[in-house]
């Protein structure tokens, strides 16, 4: 189930991108690599949400087609703070 604020998504389809390939390939670098160093290629996804978590902010409903961004911002950096690209981005 979803937590607070967050959706579950079915993913209908998902592209490998020229970002995937070079990691694979080594020639691209995690910036901020997970305790594993494990990596899901195909960060490019669409789908519908299939549930809701509690206390969403906007109102979506079960079966909205959904496309996902492939990184989110901290909001909590310096660069955040000015508009500029997070230096703390998660993907």
């Amino acid at each position: 189930m979803p937590g607070p604020g967050e959706v579950l998504i079915e993913v209908k389809a998902a592209g490998v991108c020229l970002s995937d390939l070079h990691l694979i390939d080594g020639t691209l670098v995690l910036l901020y690599p997970n305790a594993s160093g494990a990596v899901t290629v195909g960060h490019e996804v669409s789908g519908v949400i299939h549930a809701l978590g509690p206390g969403l902010r906007r109102g979506l409903p079960v079966g909205t087609r959904v496309t996902l961004e492939a990184g989110q911002s901290c909001d909590r950096c310096a660069d955040c703070a000015r508009r500029r690209p997070c230096t703390q981005v998660r993907t």
